[in-house]
């Protein structure tokens, strides 16, 4: 049995959120979760020096990375007649690119063929203003100007781009572009990236080496001169090239980067996607004295279940992405419950703050949600059996009595208690005078045994924040001058942001971003 949740502040904003998952569910429910971050890769302060190498080639470009930003790189590199050296860590191209879905742009051909013009100036103001005018003017005027341009470059290469996404449940015309293959609407991975591969190989110029890793930069001089990189045997190779473009995909698997930058505990995050997106492109970089712009911007979602590996598990769906009362270490109430509805982002800012977060829920509430089967709330639906996944699951917690509960996550059961009987209070008279709950969503109490506490964490789909460059994409020096002969673009490029993801004003910017910076390096790098 399925039953449908009318989420539509879920919607309005997951469906934009424009690293765009399939909403919320295709990141999550097609791909692995990032694993455990690897540690100390390599010391940002180390030697960006030579290394000894076991062969040594000869290219135009060395691109870093499958995802859009370093497909759509590669293609245009190609097709202004470059050799192209592509470089993916993991044993298949695409990344978690492979599962997002839609991309902003200002002005492509099809949406200007459904007789749409939007004004520039404003979609530039929509977007500082929201980032507190900390973006990067350059590039991001850049990315104004010329996104609609690299949307109808894709189009003329392959690419099926419909200015319309059918999973908004509207024919509303807005920023996001979207892909179809054989008129049918799919992902980016099908309905972009792969078509933009078949163009890239089509031309005899790429040559992508799977499970082949960047490990450093050439430099000589002060300029990029190529990159070194180690094969799946353990060779490493120098690779020289007149520019490296770097698609890493950001550094979010990186325990120690994401400490540094975000002043946290890495274990308060859970982050969605695919593993292998541990900085690798911003560390070297930054040995070869690269700036970092808004290194603490994050792309969060709407809050997740600690343990849980896919977006879309029914944990999230049945309990973190809904409004329970939730205590911390101490087992008081910390925030507005609400905002899982209102504002993901400063809802995750909240659990961020604390040591530990639970959502309390009792039986009543946990057997009406088990018994819907799969959860489907519009933009995918929920994976996992909730009554197995709790009783599986180390962070959750099931007890008899409050007192019982309050021992079993280490919380004071005095708190615990006081804290439910308010919320209850709350409920009842639909008025929450402490952290103002709107009414509408004081529909939850904890008054049936067994209880249940499940832990919450902040939940992010990647990091935001990296190098600083010029509007060609030229990767900026501490001075804010170019380095020559590097670029970045996608999540390896922070120069778009500054708070966070922008998805109330500007849903699909993540992956419109990847497009339109990988076609602007590539042309830059190029000329």
């Amino acid at each position: 049995m399925t039953v449908t949740i009318n989420r539509r502040q879920f919607l309005s904003t997951s469906l934009l959120a424009g690293i765009t998952v399939a909403g919320a569910t295709a990141l999550g429910g097609c791909a692995a979760p990032a694993k455990n971050a690897k540690e100390n890769l390599v010391d940002e302060s180390g030697d960006a020096g030579a290394q000894a190498f076991d062969m040594e080639e000869t290219c135009d470009i060395v691109v870093c990375g499958t995802g859009t930003a370093g497909t759509s790189a590669v293609a245009r590199a190609v097709d202004l007649g470059a050799k192209v050296i592509c470089l993916e860590k993991r044993t298949e191209r695409g990344g978690t690119s492979q599962f997002t879905e839609g991309f902003a742009c200002v002005n492509s051909s099809a949406t200007k063929k459904t007789g749409v013009e939007f004004d520039k100036q404003e979609a530039y103001l929509k977007i500082m203003e929201y980032e507190d005018w900390g973006s990067l003017s350059e590039p991001l005027r850049a990315y104004i100007n010329m996104s609609g341009e690299a949307v109808d470059w894709v189009e003329s290469k392959g690419v099926e781009v419909t200015p319309t996404n059918p999973i908004l449940m509207s024919d509303e015309i807005t920023y996001v572009n979207g892909t179809t293959v054989n008129g049918e609407y799919t992902l980016n991975g099908p309905g972009l990236n792969d078509p933009m591969w078949a163009f890239a190989e089509s031309t005899g110029k790429v040559d992508l080496r799977l499970e082949t890793s960047l490990t450093g930069l050439v430099i000589e001089d002060g300029q990029v001169k190529g990159a070194y990189a180690t094969d799946a045997s353990g060779k490493v190779i120098r690779i020289n090239a007149k520019a490296v473009i770097l698609a890493t995909g950001g550094f979010c698997g990186n325990a120690e980067m994401v400490e540094r930058y975000m002043n946290v505990p890495y274990d308060r995050f859970v982050f969605y996607g695919l593993d292998g997106r541990e900085g690798d492109g911003i560390r070297f970089a930054i040995q070869a004295g690269a700036a970092m712009h808004a290194p603490s911007a994050l792309m969060y979602t709407f809050g997740g279940a600690a343990n849980t590996v896919e977006m879309n598990n029914v944990l999230n769906a049945a309990i973190a992405w809904e409004v329970h009362v939730t205590v911390n270490q101490d087992g008081k109430r910390f925030y507005n419950e609400g905002l899982a509805y209102t504002d993901p982002t400063n809802r995750n800012i909240a659990l961020l703050n604390q040591q530990a977060a639970y959502a309390i829920v009792d039986s009543a509430y946990i057997e009406r949600m088990a018994a819907m089967g799969d959860i489907d709330y519009g933009s995918g639906k929920s994976t996992g059996d909730l009554l197995e996944n709790l009783k599986s699951n180390p962070d959750c917690h099931k007890a008899d009595t409050l007192q019982a509960l309050a021992q079993a996550i280490g919380v004071d059961y005095t708190n615990l208690e006081a804290s439910v009987e308010a919320y209850n209070q709350c409920v009842k008279n639909r008025i929450d005078p402490e952290f103002n709950v709107m009414p509408d969503f004081l529909i939850n109490s904890v008054t049936q045994a067994p209880f249940y506490a499940v832990r919450l964490k902040a939940s992010s789909y990647t990091t935001l924040g990296g190098l600083a460059s010029d509007g060609d994409m030229r990767v900026l020096n501490e001075q804010m001058s170019p380095i020559v002969g590097l670029f970045a673009c996608g999540t390896d490029n922070g120069s778009l942001y500054y708070r966070d993801y922008p998805m109330s004003v500007f849903g699909g910017l993540g992956q419109g971003w990847c497009l339109t910076s990988g076609y602007l390096a590539a042309n830059a790098a190029c000329m």
